[in-house]
């Protein structure tokens, strides 16, 4: 138990600065892409979020990034998808960013965070009348299954998630200590329970096998960052599910844990070393055919 808890302790601090690839909301020119910042409550902090309107949205696309990743990290996808008919609604979770905190809690944080925001959203006026679509990548992925039974949310795209954080942690483990992973799963189990009081232990692939929603989930066949035993791919495969589709990108340099929305040139740029200034804009390239077709998605889900 004691090393469960040094466990959470150490391996969950705040995350206050973004990832050097991050494309920054000064970066670009605003005047083109207006924001609003609010706050909402999730548990006992205070997160921030970021509302990007579009003229007459065809509804509302709420991103979930990844695990101590600040919204902006996917500042190219909300500009696409608001010169595309729809609002994006942004925030950074626990721990993370302009959000309180002081720690990001856990790998199954998000996925309360998540739902805090769309009970926000749900009350807002200006919001709660769009149908809402989930974009949700690796914990974020994870929340936005985990979230399919929200009232309102129509559809999810699910980028390189994971079917269960304590699985994720044990397989994870086992790259450094090997059996003894196993013998700690127990503790950590209870630990997650102790931390989240009950609601850190859901499987993501059960709520997606239950939802009557589309769900389009997105994997790189060389993710190195998610073991194979907890992809969803393993869970999803053979379900006889039609409203569920899987598909496995197997495509370099694409086929990791980030980056399947980015063009192969962006993906190479972030690959090599640079001497000078980073082009953020290159880096963050989005993968236009590829987006096009999740807005295709989105809309044959309002439809």
């Amino acid at each position: 138990m004691l090393l469960s808890a040094l466990f959470y302790g150490v391996f969950f601090p705040r995350r206050d600065s973004a990832a050097e690839y991050t494309l920054r909301y000064s970066d670009i020119d605003a005047s083109a892409y207006p924001r609003e910042r609010v706050r909402f409550s999730s548990g006992e902090n205070t997160l921030t979020g970021y509302c990007y309107p579009c003229d007459d949205p065809l509804g509302l696309i709420v991103i979930s990034a990844g695990f101590g990743e600040v919204c902006d990290s996917h500042l190219s996808e909300t500009m696409y998808f608001v010169d595309n008919g729809f609002s994006v609604f942004c925030f950074d979770c626990t721990g993370v960013g302009e959000s309180d905190g002081r720690g990001t809690v856990g790998l199954a944080q998000p996925a309360l965070d998540l739902r805090a925001a769309l009970t926000y959203i749900a009350d807002a006026p200006a919001l709660s009348r769009l149908p809402v679509f989930l974009f949700g990548h690796s914990a974020g992925g994870y929340a936005a299954a985990t979230c399919t039974d929200v009232p309102g949310v129509k559809a999810v795209v699910i980028l390189s998630g994971f079917d269960s954080p304590t699985l994720l942690m044990r397989e994870s483990a086992r790259g450094y200590v090997g059996v003894l992973a196993d013998i700690e799963y127990p503790f950590l189990v209870l630990q997650t329970e102790l931390v989240f009081g009950g609601r850190g232990g859901v499987s993501a692939s059960d709520r997606l096998l239950d939802a009557e929603i589309p769900i389009a989930v997105f994997e790189g066949n060389n993710d190195q960052t998610i073991p194979p035993s907890v992809r969803l791919s393993q869970k999803l495969s053979d379900t006889a599910n039609e409203r569920i589709s899987l598909q496995i990108c197997d495509r370099p340099p694409r086929n990791g844990h980030s980056g399947i929305w980015l063009t192969e040139n962006a993906m190479n740029y972030r690959a090599v070393d640079h001497d000078e200034p980073l082009d953020l804009f290159a880096a963050n390239e989005p993968d236009t055919e590829f987006l096009s077709d999740i807005v295709t998605f989105y809309r044959s889900a309002i439809t």
